[in-house]
């Protein structure tokens, strides 16, 4: 998806919307209003859910609500592809709602700051109301071919150029790993500059899991060989001192 692509869907939206009697574009002026119809699309959803969020982190009682919509569209065999703002991606306020949409196989990025919050269920987008410059609560939904093709270029675009988000809490139980007795032996012996096969004969542990801890500890500390790791580890004290030989 070219930057070129996304302003030639752009220019058509704002021509749509700039039309005061376009079919199929609805305002939900009420919040009752927008979270029935929002359920509603929904429940009915059985090919993608399209989400950017950006511009705000949410309360937790509307993220519940959202989860609760989208997972269920997701358990009925929808496809779920969800951008978060880095910014709200750094949240520990939503490491539940992570786990939870990775648990039942939805993909999450984390993306550059988008200028639209919106979501799409299959052929229908809710989009905020401010996207039509009103400063009004609510939100709009349109299943107008133009202004889905807009909010699915938009979607393609920052997709394309977003990161896949780590399960939450990967980071700390990576960090609690490489801190641990074992994997400071397998360090040490890594920077030794002892083979598998050593490793694991001397730490008493079997050759697939041994590989399984060497491969966790290069990706955490970012070497690209086995003895890169040791000599890493090292330099920063990891290894430990000699005298801690088993």
């Amino acid at each position: 998806m070219s930057t070129l692509d996304l302003d030639q869907s752009s220019i058509e939206f704002h021509r749509m919307i700039a039309r005061k009697d376009v079919v199929g574009l609805e305002l939900l002026t009420t919040a009752e209003a927008v979270q029935a119809h929002l359920a509603a699309a929904a429940k009915q959803c059985t090919g993608e859910v399209l989400a950017v969020y950006a511009c705000g982190f949410p309360s937790q009682s509307v993220l519940r609500g959202s989860a609760e919509r989208d997972f269920g569209a997701v358990a009925r065999g929808a496809r779920m592809k969800v951008c978060w703002q880095h910014s709200m991606i750094a949240s520990t306020r939503l490491n539940w709602y992570v786990d939870a949409a990775r648990g039942l196989g939805a993909e999450i990025r984390g993306c550059d700051q988008s200028p639209h919050r919106f979501v799409i269920y299959d052929d229908v987008v809710f989009f905020p109301r401010d996207a039509l410059a009103e400063d009004e609560p609510g939100a709009v939904m349109t299943r107008a071919p133009a202004a889905v093709e807009y909010f699915r270029a938009q979607h393609r675009f920052y997709w394309s150029g977003g990161r896949p988000v780590a399960a939450a809490g990967a980071a700390d139980e990576a960090d609690e790993f490489i801190e641990s007795d074992l994997a400071r032996d397998i360090v040490r012996l890594l920077a030794q500059g002892e083979k598998d096969e050593v490793v694991s004969r001397k730490l008493g542990i079997s050759l697939r899991t041994c590989r399984a801890h060497v491969a966790r500890i290069m990706k955490v500390l970012g070497a690209r060989s086995r003895f890169q790791a040791g000599v890493y580890a090292a330099r920063t004290g990891l290894a430990g001192d000699s005298s801690r030989r088993r």
